[in-house]
């Protein structure tokens, strides 16, 4: 005679097997694809600075122009809006690692890497390209990238502040 309740138990027990077996299964796929998305996030920031750095060193031209910006030498209007259009670039991936960064997307290293660089951006005459584009970035976000003190050289009427007009 078949015993219907020990062939239930067995299939509640098999089942309840296979359910750990797809969790198991499941929570390596999201690890492996937490760090796909990682080294995916953390290629583009880097391709994205690259780019920035091959700009200046493709023209020997720019190259002096953003010398001159450096050293605070007077520029011309299109050297000037060249800079500006770099340094604009630069917070555009600064801001976009920032909210890799802070999506978990970036490691620890990298952000820190790339808030060293962030005291390039201050340096001599470029300190006053920077603090003049960084009037587009949300306050908060210049406070996360860097600190509290620049907003009285920024002035944090000059922001647009997230929910704004």
């Amino acid at each position: 005679m078949i015993n219907w309740e020990a062939i239930g138990a067995a299939g509640e027990v098999t089942g309840a097997f296979a359910v750990v077996i797809t969790l198991v299964y499941l929570a390596k796929q999201l690890r492996e694809n937490t760090s796909s998305n990682r080294t995916n996030s953390s290629w583009t920031m880097m391709q994205a600075f690259n780019q920035m750095h091959d700009n200046v060193v493709a023209s020997p031209q720019f190259s002096e122009t953003v010398q001159k910006a450096f050293l605070g030498q007077e520029l011309t209007s299109t050297e000037a809006t060249q800079i500006n259009s770099m340094v604009l670039h630069y917070l555009n991936t600064l801001v976009a690692a920032e909210e890799s960064y802070r999506s978990g997307q970036l490691s620890d290293e990298l952000w820190d890497w790339i808030r060293q660089d962030l005291e390039w951006t201050l340096q001599g005459g470029m300190r006053t390209f920077v603090i003049n584009n960084l009037k587009t970035v949300p306050a908060t976000t210049v406070v996360r990238l860097y600190g509290d003190d620049i907003l009285n050289e920024v002035g944090e009427s000059g922001h647009r502040i997230f929910g704004a007009a």
